[in-house]
């Protein structure tokens, strides 16, 4: 029966793969802060209209705006 050591193969056998796995990690990182940052936004928004002094009209705008934006950079 070989050891356990002998038979496990390396995490990242080259270069290339622990660049890839990095970038997917970072990739998931960004994807799950962009949807929490997507779901606060609407529960902080009477706070931020009350603060800016904002009519609902202009943060229905800006929330248009934002989500617009959001929505275009999920195509790449």
């Amino acid at each position: 029966m070989p050891s356990v050591s002998a038979s496990r193969a390396p995490v990242c056998p080259d270069r290339s793969s622990c660049v890839r796995y990095s970038v997917l990690g970072w990739l998931c990182l960004a994807a799950t802060l962009a949807y929490i940052q997507r779901n606060y936004l609407s529960v902080a928004e009477s706070t931020i209209r009350t603060d800016l002094e904002l009519s609902k009209e202009q943060m229905g705008w800006i929330l248009s705006a934002f989500f617009w934006v959001y929505a275009g950079f999920q195509i790449p």
